[in-house]
């Protein structure tokens, strides 16, 4: 009987492959104000667990939320905590997808910001990142990358980057991500169909936005623990001798 031998690099390459690719699941969203009711904003990196120096990019995910679903329709209403959405058990919201598709206008800038230390942000709608954080440099990823829709996921944008340093983020000087979201979201009047039953209808609103989300348990401000931002950025499988060194830039 023929043996098949498998070469450890190959595999651990596969499996660094497909760990980095693997869809995010550690997001952490907040409820901001509108001009009418009020919108979700969910934020985390695209792919994790994330590794330093690997292709990966920030989620951006958006929805309209017109708070709980009427107690006749909230039986019948689905979870969809896996995109973004603010419903818990036993009180679904009336959401609906912000899509550019559907005529919403997505306005919106990302950064990427490294620091010595994850902490909660602070100021209305965690604006402000303490300066006890140790702030060591920012990169706009916008710049390079605007945000663009994420392919038949309707309210999903992304922004690519590759993370360049080390975590874990939970100590003095470990080094922690965060992500500094602003700028201007416009929805047009639409229908909800999250509480299953009729669609209900939404108003049109704008809201303009400026929030932090600090990677990791230290730094998240959401009661959800499913809803927290990725807890560490992974170390590069590797050391110097085979060709690796860390970047201390970004």
């Amino acid at each position: 009987m023929m043996k098949t031998l498998v070469c450890p690099t190959l595999l651990v390459t596969a499996l660094v492959s497909q760990a980095a690719m693997t869809p995010a699941v550690a997001h952490e969203s907040r409820t901001l104000p509108a001009s009418k009711k009020s919108i979700v904003l969910t934020v985390g990196f695209s792919s994790e667990p994330a590794f330093e120096d690997t292709f990966n990019g920030v989620d951006v995910i958006l929805k309209a939320d017109d708070g709980e679903c009427p107690a006749s329709a909230s039986a019948s209403a689905t979870s969809d905590e896996a995109a973004g959405d603010t419903r818990h058990a036993n009180h679904p919201h009336i959401t609906a997808p912000i899509d550019t598709a559907a005529g919403d206008t997505v306005s919106l800038k990302v950064s990427a910001i490294y620091m010595n230390t994850a902490m909660k942000p602070t100021g209305a709608g965690g604006s402000v990142l303490p300066a006890a954080a140790g702030f060591r440099a920012s990169r706009e990823l916008t710049i390079e990358y605007p945000l663009k829709a994420k392919y038949n996921t309707p309210g999903t944008y992304q922004s690519f980057f590759r993370p360049t340093n080390p975590g874990p983020g939970t100590g003095a000087n470990s080094g922690a991500y965060a992500f500094r979201v602003w700028g201007t979201v416009r929805v047009v009047a639409k229908s909800s169909t999250s509480c299953g039953g009729s669609p209900i209808s939404m108003q049109a609103r704008t809201a303009t936005i400026n929030s932090v989300f600090v990677c990791g348990p230290n730094g998240t401000m959401s009661a959800d623990g499913s809803y927290n931002c990725i807890k560490s950025i992974q170390p590069f499988p590797g050391n110097a001798a085979e060709g690796y060194k860390p970047s201390m830039k970004f």
